[in-house]
């Protein structure tokens, strides 16, 4: 079945000026939330799906859906998609641990890159894709959250200068997914990075709500991006040290297999500032609206404090006649990101989170294991 926004979306007036050919890359993760937004933009045109051979079957099943409500060839050759007649960018989602390795591929074919979050599992992979990048010079952006209003809203409040200079942000990313059922059995040493997700035994059931059938995943690493993002974003300021812990269970599936479900990490800012974090899956019962998701950033001459879930910020300041609560508009993030992309790939703007930016966030998150492993603040590694 073929997407019914297709029709509308070349009876725009935009749909004369130059449309990009898309090709989607494996739906194993998170294709299927992008995919719906990437085909309703007027300036993009999704021609084909692809993956490898050899995938398990959930994933072949999950690509051959999504192609067809798409109404796109699903086909098991990546390189053939990469030279499909048409093709100028590659919306990569493959398994977190298959990443680095398709992400590569698809920037040394020349392709702009519309890439999964966290952008590979290593910093090697990270720096690989970074610089086919700057050789091909084609642009990419990595999904976030920041295509939301506020956010976007807050980051020019904080650049404008209306809470002075930035001391501190703290940020609770919380994901209400899954029905806690942690027992009191020792949890299982802490697992070797190098597994990132653990899918069930029947390979369709969903016992975390991630939407692609995990029964486990390493949440500092899927969750606790989002804050790392924001965190870099708002203040624009490169994290120089990190302390983290991690070990306090809500899920069973995650204790036995020694990875986090829920993590917290201190952050030290270039500068001086600093920056803390709470995050994780922790219980679909545990928050109304899908869970907490709030950011507070306090500065030498104010306060903002933002909040996701509610798409809200609030400005109290010194300096600003518009300090108090401020209601912005509900924007659908991925529409808002998708957009954001077009006006990249058409030059008029720089990306918000781009491949470099991306590999700044894993340094970061990695940096955060080790310090779970060794007890002490690890200073980020870019390769």
């Amino acid at each position: 079945m073929a997407c019914r926004c297709r029709q509308a979306a070349r009876e725009s007036p935009m749909s004369k000026e130059h449309v990009y050919g898309v090709a989607l890359l494996s739906n194993a993760m998170h294709q299927s939330g992008y995919a719906p937004s990437l085909a309703q933009h007027p300036r993009l045109r999704v021609l084909v799906l692809a993956d490898d051979p050899g995938q398990e079957s959930i994933v072949v099943q999950r690509n051959q859906e999504l192609a067809d409500l798409l109404g796109v060839p699903y086909i098991e050759a990546v390189d053939a998609a990469l030279n499909w007649p048409g093709v100028e960018v590659a919306s990569v989602c493959p398994q977190i641990e298959r990443r680095g390795d398709l992400v590569q591929r698809a920037a040394v074919s020349g392709k702009h890159l519309w890439l999964d979050k966290p952008l590979a599992p290593t910093i090697e992979d990270c720096t690989a894709i970074v610089e086919a990048l700057r050789r091909t010079g084609q642009k990419s952006s990595v999904v976030s959250h920041l295509g939301y209003d506020h956010i976007q809203q807050a980051q020019r409040q904080i650049a404008q200068g209306k809470i002075g200079d930035i001391l501190a942000i703290h940020a609770d990313v919380h994901f209400a997914k899954g029905t806690p059922d942690r027992t009191d059995s020792p949890p299982a040493p802490p697992a070797p990075l190098g597994r990132w997700t653990y899918r069930p035994p029947d390979g369709v059931s969903d016992p975390t709500q991630s939407g692609h059938s995990v029964i486990a995943k390493r949440e500092l690493y899927e969750v606790g991006y989002y804050a790392v993002v924001h965190i870099r974003y708002l203040s624009g300021l490169p994290v120089e040290g990190v302390f983290a812990r991690a070990g306090a269970h809500f899920f069973q599936a995650h204790a036995e297999r020694g990875i986090e479900d829920f993590a917290t990490l201190e952050l030290t800012l270039a500068g001086g500032a600093v920056a803390t974090i709470t995050t994780g899956r922790i219980g679909r019962a545990s928050h109304p609206a899908g869970g907490a998701n709030h950011i507070t950033v306090i500065g030498t001459q104010g306060t903002l404090l933002l909040d996701t879930r509610r798409q809200t910020a609030e400005l109290c300041s010194e300096l600003s006649e518009d300090s108090g609560p401020t209601t912005l508009r509900r924007d659908d993030n991925g529409d808002a990101l998708v957009s954001h992309f077009v006006r990249v790939l058409d030059g008029d703007e720089p990306a918000w989170a781009d491949a470099e930016a991306g590999r700044a966030h894993v340094a970061t998150m990695l940096a955060g294991y080790e310090s779970v492993g060794t007890g002490a603040v690890v200073r980020p590694q870019f390769g």
